[in-house]
């Protein structure tokens, strides 16, 4: 398993200033609830959920607070060639100033990272994990600290069972307020990891 290496990439963006004014948490639903619209939807960091993304459809547009502040929208490849399902979440994350310091909010970006892949591992038995890394990623024209790790599982896939890979994409710090996951999952012998990155790229975020 490849490890993270130290921490610099993200205390470094840190440093230079990508923590914004302190807000409060939103108010969460009691249940997540559906948006309906047709057409792109833009998430009030100002990043857009077009219906297609990489020649993947759209399917769920999900809020899972009041404001919408809190939102995730699912994409399903159905080519039985390359077979891929992503879902991307934008919520808001605390600030550098929240927190209190570049060091701790470092450490703050790192639990949360953690606390995603532990929600992989406690959802299916005898997860692996493959990879995990820093690497710097571009979300509409600028560089952001990102995580990445890649997990593979055994699980359901349409009605069958057989070996799964997932991909993890976190940016912590977008625009000093916002935390972008992205969530991929193919089956092992499916989707490359070429098409996920081809999803990352096209998708209006990354530009």
């Amino acid at each position: 398993m490849k490890s993270l290496p130290p921490a610099a990439l993200l205390l470094a963006a840190l440093a230079g200033g990508c923590g914004t004014a302190g807000s409060t948490g939103p108010a969460e639903l009691a249940e997540p609830g559906p948006v309906s619209l047709r057409g792109p939807y833009e998430h009030p960091s100002g990043l857009e959920f077009p219906e297609r993304v990489a020649g993947i459809e759209r399917g769920r547009l999900t809020r899972y607070d009041r404001e919408s502040l809190d939102v995730s929208a699912g994409y399903t490849c159905r080519d039985d060639h390359h077979p891929l399902a992503a879902t991307i979440y934008v919520y808001p994350g605390p600030t550098v100033e929240q927190i209190g310091s570049p060091k701790e909010a470092v450490a703050a970006a790192m639990a949360h990272f953690q606390a995603v892949k532990e929600e992989v591992l406690k959802k299916h038995d005898g997860v692996r994990v493959v990879s995990e890394e820093q690497f710097p990623m571009m979300v509409k024209g600028t560089e952001y600290p990102a995580l990445r790790a890649t997990l593979e599982f055994e699980d359901e896939w349409a009605g069958t069972r057989m070996p799964l890979r997932s991909h993890i994409y976190l940016v912590p710090f977008y625009g000093g307020r916002w935390i972008v996951k992205y969530r991929f999952t193919h089956p092992k012998d499916g989707a490359s990891e070429a098409e996920v990155q081809a999803f990352v790229k096209e998708w209006p975020g990354a530009r």
